[in-house]
């Protein structure tokens, strides 16, 4: 059995995205193709269905606590960023702080060694004297 050529436009001609020409032509068309009537009978019961089931869809609502539950999740991160950022803040502030006052000891450590070496340096130029005190 050979299929109706028409057949094939019957999609765009219930969607109306065909030409005014072209939906003439099947207008008449389907007044004498008994087999095309068959087909567009069905396209428009499968239409309807899924037109039923999109307005379902559509007019289906959220339950309160779910959307109450969407709602806050925004909110929550905007909360959790603003302590990720008082982190971030206070752990720059605390490394500066620390990097300064190490840098304070070490340069005071640095100072002492040097007195501790020119005390040395005099000790043992005391030491010197006394030995050659004690050997005259």
């Amino acid at each position: 059995m050979k299929k109706c050529n028409f057949s094939k436009r019957l999609n765009l001609y219930l969607a109306d995205e065909i030409s005014i020409a072209e939906n003439i032509v099947l207008k008449n068309h389907l007044e004498d193709c008994n087999e095309c009537q068959s087909i567009l009978s069905e396209l428009q019961e499968e239409d309807n269905l899924l037109k039923d089931f999109l307005a379902d869809y559509k007019r289906e609502e959220l339950p309160l606590e779910l959307s109450n539950k969407l709602a806050a999740i925004p909110q929550k991160y905007k909360k959790e960023a603003k302590f990720s950022r008082a982190i971030i803040k206070f752990s720059i502030a605390a490394s500066l702080l620390v990097s300064f006052s190490l840098g304070i000891l070490m340069t005071n450590q640095m100072v002492s060694s040097n007195d501790d070496i020119e005390f040395s340096s005099n000790s043992l130029a005391d030491i010197e004297s006394l030995y050659s005190y004690a050997g005259e």
